[in-house]
């Protein structure tokens, strides 16, 4: 039987038009078209939903907003919006000392990509593709950061750019992890996690018990209130990201952008907020999105007071514990998390992301090739000095 998710092969092709917008000037009929599309995307990704999409840009970027790119069907379909890209020009850099573009990524985004039409991505790509490629408009490729190109839409971004021939360049790699809900629960923490750490964490939350009733809750969609909201807020801004001023208190433009997106969400049912309390304390919170078929784990928090007691893991757990439940209809969840991360412990699956450009110009070509062989160099000489060193 075949993948009623795989893109569909048309005998008669779709055609497919691109034109270029300013997101902030569409209108509401355009945001709900744009809204059911990331529904029905070949490849989830919140980054690219409006909701998340228009705050950004108002809170976070205003003075460098991105363009959008509609990929629509030339027939008069009621879903006539089938693909969004949305891209910043950029000026020379190291890696790419050309002009060109990158694929919007705020400082709160954690994957790039596009949204398409699962049904017709492989047209919206190739849409995608011919207008990026065009010559003369003053870029000679695109970067895409945290491209997932193990599944998706990045593997066939890549085939059908390597059939026009227009070459990636791939700058690095990671793998970040991710959790499948239907595999999660009781029985996985008791896979995943040594005897010695289930201990560990047992014993953390004894001693956390001792100081009142230990409750867990997870809410979503309009039963999130301001109070779900400024709690976590306060507790992001606890410890090392409030003294080292990362988290998002520390900013008033992005704790205005969290309270939009995070409402936004709520209305649509695709936020959820999970807390832990301790004598009707909340010690610790999460923030977590969902777009299509998967989830997304966006920000967390803890209090700094109860550190010895690792609030912020043992929520974590709770998570994973509830996620057949609370995440159920969802292929997986996306960690949003660095390499390293304690979520690696916690969570099993991966996800690998690519950072690296489409050279569109035959300069883009060029420039590109000499820092790729450059990069393959230095890779080379770098472990030899090392060695030479350690001597």
């Amino acid at each position: 039987m075949s993948d009623p998710r795989a893109p569909r092969t048309a005998r008669n092709p779709i055609e497919v038009q691109v034109r270029l917008v300013d997101p902030l000037q569409l209108d509401s009929a355009a945001l709900a078209e744009w809204a059911r599309l990331e529904e029905r995307s070949f490849e989830s990704n919140v980054y690219l939903s409006p909701h998340f999409v228009l705050p950004a840009i108002r809170h976070l970027d205003p003075s460098h907003p991105p363009f959008m790119l509609l990929a629509e069907r030339a027939d008069r379909s009621r879903d006539r919006l089938c693909g969004v890209g949305l891209f910043r020009k950029e000026g020379p850099t190291w890696r790419f000392p050309l002009p060109h573009l990158s694929a919007y990524r705020s400082r709160h985004s954690y994957l790039t990509g596009i949204l398409a039409d699962r049904d017709l991505a492989p047209p919206v790509v190739d849409g995608f593709l011919g207008y990026l490629c065009q010559q003369g408009l003053g870029w000679h490729g695109v970067e895409f950061g945290d491209l997932a190109i193990d599944s998706g839409i990045g593997p066939l971004l890549l085939a059908r750019a390597q059939m026009r021939g227009v070459p990636w360049y791939e700058y690095s790699r990671c793998q970040r992890a991710a959790l499948k809900p239907t595999e999660a629960g009781e029985d996985y923490l008791e896979q995943q996690l040594s005897a010695g750490r289930r201990k560990d964490l047992r014993r953390r939350e004894r001693r956390l018990s001792e100081q009142g009733a230990v409750e867990w809750q997870a809410t979503h969609g309009t039963d999130l209130s301001n109070e779900h909201i400024e709690r976590f807020l306060a507790l992001e801004h606890t410890g090392w990201k409030g003294n080292y001023g990362t988290s998002l208190r520390s900013q008033s433009a992005d704790a205005a952008f969290f309270r939009e997106l995070i409402r936004r969400m709520a209305r649509a049912g695709r936020a959820v907020i999970t807390e832990l309390r301790v004598a009707d304390e909340v010690i610790a919170s999460t923030s977590n999105l969902v777009s299509g078929n998967a989830a997304f784990a966006f920000k967390l928090g803890w209090h700094a007071d109860y550190k010895k007691m690792a609030p912020g893991i043992l929520n974590e757990i709770e998570l994973v514990r509830h996620a057949p439940t609370l995440f159920g209809d969802c292929e997986y969840i996306d960690s949003g998390s660095l390499p390293g991360s304690f979520m690696e412990e916690l969570w099993a699956g991966r996800r690998t992301l690519a950072f690296g450009a489409l050279a569109t110009t035959t300069l883009g070509r060029r420039a590109l090739g000499a820092f790729n062989w450059l990069h393959r160099l230095r890779r080379t000489l770098v472990p030899a000095r090392r060695r030479e060193c350690s001597k």
